[in-house]
């Protein structure tokens, strides 16, 4: 894995980016002194990562989610220092539907990670931390 990149810290969170070939990893870092409770993925069989986008250049959006008929929210408890992470492959999810299903550029990425839940998502989840969070560039 490269170097990680991390976001300014939002409400008590941050989230860093990395990458590894065609492999982003997130990881959401509690740099509050309070617990956090986070979104953490969707689990549908296989994970999708509906608050989670990558960034590719300044022109397109990378996400992680798919069709499904059942679902179910995972949320994680962050305590002070504590974290959480998932990988994405790249070039798998590029493919997708939800992101028109083109290939990826040949050559080094350079991409931005973001982790965003808007206000009414997070009351409808139950309080979970709410607001937008992203890294610098990197790649």
């Amino acid at each position: 894995m490269g170097e990680v990149a991390w976001s300014p810290v939002v409400a008590g969170l941050r989230l860093g980016g990395a990458a590894d070939g065609d492999t982003v990893t997130f990881t959401l870092q509690n740099a509050g002194p309070q617990e956090l409770t986070v979104l953490s993925h969707v689990d549908v069989g296989e994970i999708h990562l509906d608050w989670y986008t990558v960034l590719l250049g300044s022109s397109r959006t990378l996400r992680f989610v798919g069709d499904r008929d059942e679902s179910a929210v995972e949320r994680a408890r962050l305590v002070p220092g504590g974290s959480l992470t998932h990988t994405a492959d790249l070039r798998h999810w590029a493919g997708r539907p939800v992101n028109g299903g083109a290939p990826l550029p040949t050559g080094p990425l350079v991409l931005r990670c973001r982790y965003e839940v808007d206000a009414a998502t997070a009351a409808t989840f139950g309080g979970v931390w709410s607001g937008s969070v992203t890294t610098p560039q990197f790649g």
